[in-house]
């Protein structure tokens, strides 16, 4: 028998950026954009909530904001690793991330 599937959105397996994925420690699953085709991947490889946060290196309010991002991707998102944890929210929205000076182009 084939499961049923009790869901609408369609979810890949495994994303195809050309970016690879932040960390493979244990934590949240954020990508990293590096262009406009992985942007574009990014938001139509399935039907979830995609969250982007566009950050400076040198801004010390995007790196203040740092971990409430991660924190709030631990809560909605996919996480990594032993101490993975699941809520009834989990993996319901997809987190990314880009570099301002290295985007410029696609955050206009």
């Amino acid at each position: 028998k084939k499961p049923s599937q009790s869901s609408s959105r369609r979810v890949s397996s495994a994303p195809q950026l050309e970016s690879p994925i932040l960390t493979k420690k244990a934590g949240p699953v954020i990508l990293e954009i590096g262009s406009p085709s992985d942007l574009k991947n990014f938001v139509d490889i399935d039907d979830r909530v995609s969250v982007i946060k566009v950050y400076a290196n040198w801004c010390k309010t995007c790196k203040a904001f740092d971990p409430r991002f991660r924190k709030v991707a631990c809560t909605w998102g996919t996480v990594n690793g032993p101490m993975a944890f699941q809520t009834e929210y989990s993996d319901t929205v997809r987190f990314a991330q880009m570099e301002y000076e290295a985007n410029e182009e696609i955050c206009q």
